[in-house]
């Protein structure tokens, strides 16, 4: 099943369990904290979110700082956000095809990992490098610590808020009552990411800023 059809099924039908791990439990909360730190830095007036799913980060306070734009595969989940979030704007687009419209800050939640042969990995990453003029926060598989090994989830931040936990303790019961046939998009680890974007975007500098479960969002600057 190609990502487009698996992404529409899943939020016809299992509405409750968003865009996945990724747009649940803790994560919503830890994103738009990492976004919004990032709207200060580089003093981002617009924003592109490429594979925006769920939208499960966006709220007003980031549409009433910025002007934002939504991209999606699933014209499903795209339809929806531009109901359910009108200061925005969302349109059907697969970064593997070519670039967004340009904006300040270019944020790629939970994407790459499902670009699952070499060349559409590098022309998503060659697309939303493309997209970006100051910024870039990009998530991708952590690699893990010893060859051989699994990397180490990452769980809920120190100070996480009680809504955050709140949040956690109703995804994983929902999680675990799933059967264990339920379908689950393909995710693949063609490498580090920093090693991925040196050999593909020279001049283009990778930073770690954090980590949301089996995945860590670097933040990419020098376009």
């Amino acid at each position: 099943m190609d990502n487009r059809t698996f992404w529409n099924d899943r939020y016809q039908t299992l509405a409750e369990l968003g865009s996945g791990p990724g747009s649940r439990g803790w994560v919503p909360g830890y994103k738009r904290a990492l976004v919004g730190a990032a709207i200060e830095r580089c003093g981002a007036v617009s924003v592109a979110d490429i594979g925006c799913g769920d939208a499960c980060w966006l709220d007003e306070g980031i549409t009433g700082r910025v002007a934002y734009r939504g991209y999606d595969i699933a014209d499903v989940i795209v339809q929806r956000n531009a109901s359910a979030f009108p200061a925005g704007r969302f349109a059907v687009h697969d970064i593997v095809g070519g670039p967004v419209e340009r904006a300040d800050l270019v944020v790629c939640f939970d994407v790459l990992i499902h670009q699952n042969d070499q060349p559409s990995f590098d022309a998503a990453l060659r697309n939303l490098a493309a997209s970006a003029a100051k910024l870039a926060l990009v998530s991708y598989a952590t690699p893990p610590a010893a060859a051989g090994a699994a990397p180490e989830p990452a769980g809920p931040p120190a100070d996480a808020s009680p809504e955050w936990i709140a949040a956690e303790t109703e995804f994983q019961s929902l999680h675990k009552a799933l059967p264990a046939d339920f379908p689950r998009a393909i995710a693949t680890c063609l490498g580090p990411l920093p090693d991925l974007v040196a050999s593909h975007l020279p001049g283009i500098h990778v930073t770690e800023i954090g980590r949301h479960r089996a995945q860590t969002v670097y933040e990419l600057t020098g376009f």
